[in-house]
């Protein structure tokens, strides 16, 4: 486990954007820029972070341009790496996630996560926050790097695109879920234009 003051002293050494922070129990195992813009759970999702001055200057500055963000730890996360920043994780699991009746999505895990993530899919619900989140990201787009600028503009282009095209779009973009079935899960929510 990464100290505090361990964590601190590597984030003001960085001369570029940076957070930190530990993993929970049901935080994501594989991280990207292309793999949460369809996403709505950052890999810190309701974990503490700690970020250098640079990563908190450009959060500040870009929450000014913003506008309505559905979920502030997503988003977070795609400005950093957006901007091609760095995010350090404690290896060591060492939070545990903690479920409470005003979690906007909560854990997913279980039947009872999976019924009412395909609830929201099929009421248009993610489709919706996608909306947000992509217009969100949009109004900062400047900052991002040429390739995270590209990607994000096929994203969106690819959502309103029907069929192979919507298809073809999205696998060029490069977004993936983290395990077999969420990813089996994701891409059938795609087919079905529900992302």
């Amino acid at each position: 486990m990464i100290s505090d003051r361990m964590a601190l002293t590597t984030l003001a050494r960085l001369a570029v954007i940076a957070v930190f922070s530990v993993w929970s129990k049901y935080d994501v195992t594989d991280i990207c820029h292309e793999s949460l813009l369809n996403s709505s759970s950052a890999p810190y999702s309701a974990s503490p972070i700690m970020m250098n001055r640079a990563a908190l200057d450009l959060l500040q500055d870009a929450s000014l341009e913003a506008g309505a963000i559905e979920a502030r730890d997503w988003w977070i996360y795609q400005m950093i790496t957006g901007v091609g920043g760095k995010v350090i994780f404690d290896q060591e699991q060492s939070l545990y996630y903690r479920q409470h009746g005003g979690n906007l999505i909560g854990a997913n895990v279980g039947t009872a996560a999976l019924l009412t993530r395909t609830r929201m899919v099929a009421s248009g619900r993610f489709s919706e926050w996608n909306d947000i989140n992509i217009a969100a990201l949009r109004r900062s787009a400047h900052r991002f790097t040429p390739e995270n600028q590209r990607r994000l503009a096929l994203f969106a282009r690819a959502r309103r695109r029907r069929g192979i095209a919507r298809l073809n779009d999205l696998q060029k973009v490069g977004v993936y879920r983290q395990t077999k079935f969420s990813n089996a899960a994701m891409w059938s929510a795609i087919a079905l234009g529900k992302i």
